[in-house]
C-alpha cells in the first residue's frame, strides 16, 4: 500500500505479484493486497489527468505568447444580439533587400577581378568612346562578364580596354571564360 501512493508504478507491480502469492501458497492479506493495487491504480490515474491538464494549459500559455487575438464585438439594434469574433494574425517580418552591386571605377579595378559592364550609349565627352557602369561580379563565365587582365597608366592593350574620362588609367579586359 505504502508504493501504491509514494511510486504508483511500483505498487501495482508489487500488488499483482501479493496477489499471485496468496493465490498459490494461501496467505492471509488478499484484502490489503488488493487495496494497494487499487491505490496504485488510483494514484496512476491521478497522474495522467494531471500531465493531459499540465500539457493543455502550457499549450495555451506558448501559444498566446506568439499570435495576437483580436476580438471583434458587434451589436444588431433590432435583434438586440451580440457578435464574437476572433481573429488570430500572425505579423512575419520581411527579408531585407538584396544588396544592390557597387559601382567602381577604373581606378579602383585590379588586375584579376570580375567585372559586369553595362554600356550607355556614347560618351559625352569623346564620340568615339561608349559610356559604360560597371559593377563588381563573381567570375562567371556568362556574357557580360569581364576580367581585368591588366591596369596601367597608358594604353598597353592589344583588344578591348576600359579608361577613365581623363584617360589616365587604363584596364585591359577579355570577356571571362573560366
Amino acid at each position: 500500500m505504502v508504493f501504491g501512493v509514494v511510486f504508483a508504478p511500483i505498487g501495482a507491480v508489487l500488488g499483482h505479484l501479493a496477489l499471485s502469492q496468496i493465490k498459490k501458497t494461501g496467505e492471509k492479506g488478499r484484502e490489503r493486497a488488493l487495496i494497494g493495487l487499487t491505490v496504485s491504480y488510483l494514484m496512476i490515474f491521478v497522474a495522467i489527468i494531471a500531465l493531459v491538464v499540465f500539457l493543455v494549459l502550457n499549450k495555451n500559455d506558448s501559444s498566446s505568447s506568439t499570435t495576437t487575438t483580436t476580438t471583434t464585438t458587434s451589436k444588431t439594434s433590432t435583434s438586440k444580439t451580440t457578435t464574437k469574433r476572433s481573429t488570430t494574425r500572425t505579423t512575419v517580418p520581411a527579408p531585407p533587400p538584396p544588396p544592390q552591386p557597387q559601382q567602381v571605377h577604373v581606378t579602383d579595378l585590379r588586375a584579376g577581378d570580375c567585372i559586369q559592364i553595362e554600356e550607355h550609349g556614347a560618351s559625352p565627352n569623346n564620340p568615339d568612346a561608349k559610356a559604360v557602369t560597371m559593377v563588381r561580379s563573381a567570375c562567371l563565365a556568362i556574357p557580360g562578364i569581364y576580367r581585368v587582365d591588366k591596369v596601367a597608366p597608358t594604353n598597353v592593350c592589344t583588344d578591348q580596354f576600359i579608361a577613365d574620362a581623363d584617360q589616365t588609367i587604363f584596364a585591359c579586359i577579355s570577356p571571362y571564360r573560366g
